[in-house]
């Protein structure tokens, strides 16, 4: 028989995923682009770093646990 997931938690959970597609997706398109001033605003960060801190923003703002928050700070912090 197959398990059920909660109710609870199944719809954080497929957001989650959502926005880890989402997040990915976007930064493989621009991790690829060939327009050189594009590539460049993003040339100082590792395009993994970059995918996991905005799908953890994401993720923290709609509602979800505070990953980014408890990993980098609050967003507006000095």
């Amino acid at each position: 028989m197959k398990k059920m997931l909660s109710p609870l938690i199944k719809p954080t959970y497929i957001r989650s995923l959502a926005f880890i597609d989402l997040s990915t997706n976007f930064y493989n398109r621009v991790y690829e682009e060939e327009e050189e001033w594009f590539g460049s605003i993003f040339g100082n960060s590792k395009k993994e770093d970059a995918i996991q801190n905005q799908y953890e923003y994401f993720i923290e703002r709609m509602g979800g646990p505070p990953l980014s928050t408890q990993r980098r700070g609050h967003p507006f912090s000095s």
